[in-house]
């Protein structure tokens, strides 16, 4: 793989969430790793496709041969870089 834009990038990955009377509790920060990764501008074409409130905020696009975990709705959080 071509290393040269890559750098090491910390990522923190929370634990578990779960409902507490009703309530939704986030996960701690269980987890920090490091991964190479290479860092980019957001394309414009794809900014058009986020939601409204989320165009005008800073986005990158990660590129990493790492496997990071995505959310899932009632469970956990992103990775975050």
């Amino acid at each position: 793989m071509f290393d040269v834009f890559r750098r090491d990038l910390q990522v923190i990955r929370s634990g578990l969430g779960s409902y507490e009377q009703g309530m939704w509790r986030e996960g701690t920060a269980e987890d920090a790793f490091y991964i190479k990764a290479s860092v980019q501008a957001t394309d414009a074409e794809v900014l058009e496709t986020l939601p409204e409130g989320y165009r005008t905020r800073e986005s990158y696009t990660l590129f990493t041969d790492s496997k990071l975990q995505t959310s899932v709705v009632g469970k956990y959080n992103p990775d975050m870089a």
